[in-house]
């Protein structure tokens, strides 16, 4: 019961009872020894004298030149919050001693109680050991474990790499089970008399003892990267690896670790991570930890060199062994292992055994196909800046399957969602048709390797961003990776044959009736160009302004390939579909729920309603699919082409689209919500709003760089009339006309583009309590009420100063701003969406709706008379008739003054009637702002 001990002490320290938690280490509570032994609390544990063969106590007393564990000190000023702790809140406290207690002082003792076990064949004693690393809790049926073994669970369980263990506890990690699997082999061994032979049981535990706290410590140190503001990982960090500093051998290894962990370190960054993870991939070798047990990177990462003498980019990005050319590209660094990853997929393809398959899938090497799904290969901050990545997460998080666990983990399939591609791939070894290796290598080309290429080009485009050349001497270079993963082991460009993505585009190239558009030939194209761009960009330092250029050049890039990868996802969808529709003669489901599984979470920032549904027809209620959905599944991809930045032409044509397969036509005029009809041009600044939501969601998935990104260098949005690229673009720039100067001006120091900058920031102090779901409301209301808003009345008032002069771009100005107040997601239909819609036109729906005020036909009239002003505004245009144009314009600001009016006070009501709504709080602020 010692890990009541542990437990009940680690909440006092929380709720700031330090005196009351020390007596408990001091004197004892629960734990005992023996059925009639007194307390023995757990300072006893971390005093007592070691057995001589102890080699992890002597470490420590030898680190620290001390008599007595250095645990005792640390678990003594965790607790009163005194020495290296005497700044900190009470909850790091907790964390810091309840980790040194688990992973230094029960570990110390229990080496001790198994050498003790040996020397007098005493079971009783190894026992002991296995109490002080498992802990009573374990073997109750529903309470959770937290001594030693809950490291290797919690370890698995976000890694995705957790094994049945037994019906009462299911999923445990492969570690902890060869743990017990060790503990029970040497108490046989005890047991039978042959206590010498257990000695050999305590050399593997200790190993496998090792093997969880390396994995902690690269775990952690990722966490801290990724989320540099969660202190709790930093204190985790903080506490496990001074569990591991004492016992590493190299002194270069153990400097690395002992000056990157400490809890005053304020700026751990990316380059400060990979040489944590040097240092730790060097105690892997010294300690002979087997790095098939390792659920992190630490075997991935580049041998640990002193960081001095290298510059250039020459160093930076050519280890000097680089691959042969990729087709047409040619890497400049060695990635020989992910182009054996095309290789391991053909040959799963070929394998009709499965666990024969799995093995190739797992393999006990550097780069495996598991090890890059369950994103291990990637470090950990590329994910929140890849805009694709953190959308699939979200969307899946959000789908049928997907959920939030019992501590706030987002899920997707009862796995952390981050881990989705490796779900996928799991589920469809397991799935109950049984297994399928075409299929399944079919599966890990679409899911791992597609999205590796992208998380690749992402990570080349924050290299350019943040990173210094000079910090990577044996990086290999993203683009080259991306590269590999895309092309793999394709040998000429005309051969469709084989298990690359190159190869797979290529036969859908074919089938889809050779359109003009070839994804392959622009992707080729485009990595040439992101290779090229990042090379420049980390040739030397440069000012600012040139390295905007180029980082701007990258992001741009980087969406048009990702656009273009695309392309064939959607073609294997729509085949998929009447595959599973029977039109060719067979109703195979299969490769219809893996494609819409890596296409429809794109949809999600287009129409959520549309994903939700096609998710439910084509996934969760596949077996009902027949051809009287495909119409409809069908028409309503090819209404979201415009969204995703595809089109009808992009896609091709089938010979499988007879009957009555939809047409599928590229429109070149719209109608926003029933107004009229625009140019493309103007339904390129309509896409705003997906832009607006693009950024909310990525948000709410924690993706802060990415979400900061899109509003920096954009997505879909684009205004030709005026050059804008981004959100920021424009929400940055002077206004255009006088009455758009005069209300920009109310806004000073730029308010809004502040307020949306801060909300990216995870330090910032104005948002320090706001969760990530309050942090996308701030962000998207700030831009739909203030910066679009300022935006759409500019270009009203834009519209009437050229009316006498252009006509025509009047006309363009005054469509801009309709495009601005209303958004391409609001559709085309009078009225516009029900629950699609995102600005000023979405609120005034919104309200008429929440207070019951909407019109017969449940629409806003102040959206009613907002159509028509604007409808006769730019009639009174067209016909030259300026003083009309400006009336209009200056009733349509009044209407979008009503609707903020209405809009504060509603949810000031809002917040009085539920103080405690995260949504009303942060609305009615924004608004009031």
């Amino acid at each position: 019961t010692v890990d009541l001990d542990v437990r009940t002490i680690g909440t006092l320290v929380e709720m700031n009872a330090a005196e009351a938690a020390y007596d408990i280490y001091h004197w004892g509570r629960f734990s005992r020894i023996g059925l009639q032994g007194g307390y023995y609390p757990l300072q006893k544990y971390a005093t007592g004298d070691s057995h001589p063969s102890n080699t992890v106590a002597t470490a420590f007393s030898n680190h620290f030149a001390a008599l007595t564990h250095p645990s005792d000190n640390i678990v003594d000023n965790a607790i009163l919050g005194k020495g290296a702790f005497d700044s900190e809140k009470p909850r790091l406290r907790r964390v810091i001693a309840v980790a040194s207690m688990v992973t230094i002082l029960l570990h110390i003792y229990a080496i001790d109680s198994m050498y003790e076990a040996v020397d007098g064949c005493n079971v009783e004693a190894w026992d002991r050991a296995t109490a002080s690393l498992t802990g009573w809790a374990e073997g109750t049926e529903h309470a959770r474990g937290f001594l030693f073994l809950s490291i290797g669970r919690f370890l698995c369980s976000r890694t995705a790499s957790c094994e049945v263990s037994n019906s009462d506890h299911g999923e445990d990690s492969k570690v902890n089970k060869l743990i017990m699997l060790s503990l029970k082999e040497g108490r046989d061994a005890i047991e039978a008399g042959l206590c010498d032979e257990a000695t050999e049981q305590i050399s593997k535990i200790e190993t496998l003892i090792l093997t969880e706290l390396v994995d902690a410590t690269a775990y952690f140190a990722q966490q801290v990267v990724q989320d540099p503001s969660d202190n709790e990982n930093k204190a985790d960090l903080y506490g496990v690896a001074w569990a591991l500093i004492p016992l590493i051998k190299d002194t270069n290894a153990e400097q690395t670790i002992r000056t990157n962990v400490g809890l005053s370190v304020n700026n751990f960054s990316q380059p400060m991570l990979d040489q944590v993870l040097s240092a730790l991939k060097t105690f892997v070798s010294e300690a002979n930890i087997l790095c098939s047990l390792l659920d992190t990177a630490i075997c991935d990462a580049e041998s640990l060199v002193p960081q001095t003498g290298i510059s250039g980019v020459e160093s930076a990005l050519d280890d000097g062994a680089s691959s042969q050319s990729l087709l047409s590209y040619t890497p400049s660094t060695n990635v020989a292992s992910i182009v054996q990853l095309t290789v391991d997929i053909e040959n799963i393809q070929k394998q009709s055994d499965k666990d024969a398959s799995y093995k190739i899938y797992d393999k006990d090497e550097a780069v495996s196909l598991k090890h890059v799904s369950t994103n291990q290969y990637f470090s950990s901050w590329i994910r929140k800046a890849n805009p694709v990545y953190s959308m699939y997460m979200y969307s899946l998080w959000q789908s049928e399957n997907g959920g939030t666990a019992d501590g706030g983990d987002k899920e997707f399939d009862d796995q952390p969602v981050e881990f989705f591609g490796n779900s996928i791939v799991e589920d469809e070894f397991n799935k109950p048709s049984g297994y399928n290796p075409q299929l399944t290598g079919e599966t890990m080309r679409v899911v791992i390797m597609w999205m590796s290429t992208v998380q690749s080009i992402y990570e080349g485009v924050e290299f350019c961003s943040t990173m210094a050349a000079e910090k990577y001497p044996n990086l290999v270079n993203p683009i080259d990776k991306a590269a590999a993963f895309w092309i793999g082991n394709q040998q000429d460009t005309e051969s469709m044959d084989g298990g690359s993505l190159y190869a797979w585009a290529s036969r859908m190239h074919k089938l889809f009736g050779m359109p003009a558009f070839d994804a392959n030939n622009q992707i080729l194209v485009n990595l040439k160009q992101l290779k090229s761009d990042l090379d420049l960009c980390l040739e030397e330092t440069k000012p600012d302004g040139e390295k905007e250029e180029i980082l701007q050049s990258m992001w741009s890039v980087a969406k048009s390939t990702t656009t273009a990868m695309t392309v064939p996802l959607m073609q294997n969808l729509l085949y998929s579909l009447s595959v599973a529709a029977g039109t060719d003669g067979t109703e195979s489901t299969d490769s219809m729920i893996l494609f819409a599984l890596v296409t429809l979470p794109q949809l999600m920032v287009c129409d959520e309603d549309a994903f939700a549904d096609l998710y439910e027809s084509s996934i969760t209620e596949s077996s009902s699919f027949d051809s009287s959905l495909l119409s409809d599944t069908v028409t309503t991809l090819q209404k979201n082409y415009a969204c995703l930045d595809i089109s009808c032409a992009q896609v091709g044509t089938a010979s499988f689209m007879g009957g009555d397969w939809p047409v599928c036509q590229d429109l070149t005029e719209f109608s926003i919500a029933g107004y009229g009809e625009v140019s493309s041009q103007t339904m390129d600044v309509a896409k705003v709003d997906i832009d607006i939501r693009t950024i909310g969601m990525l948000l709410e998935i924690e993706a802060y760089d990415a979400a900061a990104n899109v509003y920096k260098y954009g997505g879909v949005f684009k205004d030709v009339y005026q050059g804008f690229s981004s959100i920021q673009s424009f929400a940055s720039s002077p206004a255009q006309s006088a009455k758009g100067t005069e209300l920009k001006g109310l806004y000073s120091d730029a308010v809004p583009n502040e307020i949306v900058l801060e909300a990216f920031d995870e330090a910032s102090i104005k948002f320090q309590d706001a969760s990530d779901y309050q942090r996308r409301v701030i962000t998207e209301a700030s831009i739909v009420a203030i910066t679009s808003h300022i935006y759409a009345i500019d270009s009203l008032f834009r519209a009437d100063e050229l009316c006498d002069n252009n006509g025509s771009d009047a006309v363009k100005a005054w469509d801009t701003a309709v495009a601005m107040l209303v958004g391409w997601t609001e559709g085309s239909q009078d009225g516009g969406s029900r629950n699609n819609g995102v600005l000023f036109y979405n609120i005034a729906q919104y309200l008429c709706r929440a207070t019951g005020k909407c019109n017969i036909a449940n629409d806003s009239e102040v959206n009613r008379s907002l159509i028509s002003r604007l409808e006769e505004g730019k009639q009174q245009l067209l016909s030259k008739d300026c003083v009309g144009a400006y009336t209009q314009a200056m009733e349509i600001e009044k209407l979008l003054q009503t609707v903020l009016v209405d809009t504060v006070a509603y949810f000031a009501k809002q917040i009085v009637d539920d103080k405690l709504d995260p949504e009303s709080v942060v609305e009615g602020y924004i608004f009031a702002e």
